[in-house]
């Protein structure tokens, strides 16, 4: 509409963390098929998941949305189960890039690379409402 909106550039600056680090890399072990804490705090939880097989993930125990982000490889998000209404889609693929929101009424679903002896790695993040 050609209004301007206002900026919050002095909130914004009070967000920020201007602590200087030795190293901004995330450190972890990995785990082939097995789910690996990223970061972690009451707003967001992040998990790396490397799969070359298929991958059951129980979302229930979330109770939040779960996005997946695509790194590396292709896979197909299979939903298996839902809470409530029957979802319209019941399966997405995802490429190197893409990304896909599993609304919370999913119960369970699957993460199935499609490339043969390659990984897929895509990245889990939800909101951690049981634990916080």
């Amino acid at each position: 509409d050609g209004k301007p909106r206002a900026l919050h550039t002095a909130l914004a600056s009070e967000a920020l963390d201007y602590k200087v680090e030795d190293d901004y890399r995330t450190h972890y072990t990995r785990r082939m098929n097995h789910p690996v804490l990223l970061a972690e705090n009451r707003f967001f939880t992040v998990k790396l998941l490397e799969v070359n097989r298929a991958f059951h993930r129980k979302l229930y125990k979330y109770d939040s949305f779960v996005v997946y982000m695509c790194l590396e490889g292709s896979s197909d998000i299979v939903i298996r189960s839902w809470k409530g209404e029957e979802p319209e889609i019941k399966q997405v693929h995802l490429t190197k890039g893409m990304s896909c929101l599993v609304p919370a009424c999913v119960a369970d679903m699957d993460v199935v690379p499609n490339n043969e002896n390659r990984v897929s790695k895509l990245l889990e993040v939800y909101i951690d409402n049981k634990n916080y």
